[in-house]
């Protein structure tokens, strides 16, 4: 974006990801970063926001599919490519056009039609879309492709890497049923200090940089499936 004549616009997800991403540029000494979503037209600068955006006062811009649909966002849009072109439409978590798409961010349906059509230049030239993920399958890759309208073999196309295999990362699968979901998770966590070469007495204790961490992903985002309990359970236990 900073190598390319023009401005950046970015399409991201949630607000974390576009306070992160304006953040890391700051840290980099890049603060012409404007960020809009629902807090800030809370806090009532959503017209400032929108002149900025239309005065091309900002090198990125990030925000969520959804403000792709407001009419006064897409304005300033157009105002911006009078004075400076879109040199790179940016879609972060490109997975989500697929797996949220359908169900209930439906703003991503259709926005790569959207930004084509807004974001072109005074020649009519739309700017280049890149589509961003590290988890996509090859399925939601098809998907992705399909509704952000990008023809994968073409010259003008660009799709890496060419595998899915990431030598990087390293994975074992345990099946279980929900009867046995809480007993298998005890086993799971009692045997990963010994997997690491640890001591069962340290390994759970927070170490600075050198904590040893990890996440639990549940099937549901309000679901009580005893995660937490079943955690401390095993860290008494090995305490004991």
């Amino acid at each position: 974006g900073l190598c390319l004549p023009g401005r950046t616009l970015v399409i991201d997800p949630i607000i974390a990801l576009i306070d992160d991403q304006r953040d890391g540029l700051k840290q980099h000494g890049i603060d012409r970063t404007i960020g809009i979503s629902g807090i800030t037209s809370k806090q009532g600068l959503g017209k400032a926001l929108l002149s900025a955006v239309s005065n091309a006062d900002a090198y990125f811009i990030f925000v969520s599919p959804e403000r792709m649909k407001s009419q006064a966002f897409r304005s300033a849009l157009r105002q911006m490519t009078a004075l400076s072109p879109v040199n790179l439409v940016v879609i972060d978590e490109a997975h989500c056009v697929s797996e949220w798409g359908h169900d209930f961010r439906t703003a991503y349906l259709g926005l790569g039609n959207v930004l084509r059509d807004h974001c072109q230049d005074a020649a009519g030239t739309p700017p280049p879309l890149l589509a961003l993920t590290g988890t996509a399958s090859r399925a939601v890759l098809r998907d992705v492709l399909f509704q952000l309208e990008m023809i994968e073999r073409t010259a003008n196309s660009v799709v890496r890497p060419k595998s899915f295999d990431r030598k990087e990362l390293n994975y074992s699968i345990k099946l279980s049923s929900p009867q046995t979901s809480a007993s298998d998770l005890r086993g799971i966590l009692k045997s990963l200090p010994s997997q690491f070469g640890e001591s069962p007495q340290t390994f759970f204790e927070p170490d600075g940089e050198n904590t040893y961490s990890g996440l639990i992903f549940c099937p549901t985002v309000n679901g009580y499936h005893g995660v937490v309990e079943t955690s401390d359970e095993v860290k008494q236990i090995i305490a004991s």
